[in-house]
């Protein structure tokens, strides 16, 4: 992202907070901000994929149960009264 796209977030941590995340960072060859960053990034991402999910989900359950409506209503169409 280009530096005029980009603002400065600056916030507290608690210390035990503080020891997990630089722990963490140092883990992954990272300095603390950089990890803190990419943790905040891939939550945002994270959280877009599981809606997109989630909607394809409720989708596939409409669809079917349209099936079902359908094929019942093939079902009583053909059925001689």
């Amino acid at each position: 992202m280009s530096r005029d796209k980009e603002r400065t977030i600056a916030y507290r941590l608690g210390l035990p907070y503080v020891s997990k995340l630089e722990e963490q960072a140092s883990e992954h060859g990272m300095s603390a901000g950089q990890y803190a960053r990419l943790v905040l990034v891939m939550h945002f991402e994270e959280t877009a994929a599981h809606r997109v999910a989630d909607e394809i989900a409720k989708l596939r359950g409409e669809v079917s149960d349209l099936r079902v409506e359908h094929a019942i209503g093939r079902q009583g169409a053909r059925s001689p009264h």
